[in-house]
């Protein structure tokens, strides 16, 4: 079975920057929920582009031509 990319989640980790890793459980959640929602595993670009969506509404800037701007 595929599994959601590592290299998305360390980048949110270092951005994120505490030790809570908020960014990392809200991105880890909602996989969850899209796994059981469409019995698939989220391509990396969806999970990147939810990753963005998050940090950009917490305040965080992502650029475009970072992994996480997509």
């Amino acid at each position: 079975m595929p599994t959601v990319g590592i290299k998305t989640f360390e980048p949110l980790r270092d951005l994120d920057g505490d030790d809570d890793d908020a960014l990392v459980s809200a991105v880890a959640d909602w996989s969850t929920e899209q796994i059981h929602e469409n019995d698939k595993v989220p391509g990396s670009r969806s999970v990147r582009r939810q990753a963005a969506k998050l940090c950009r509404a917490n305040g965080y800037q992502i650029r475009n031509d970072d992994w996480l701007g997509v």
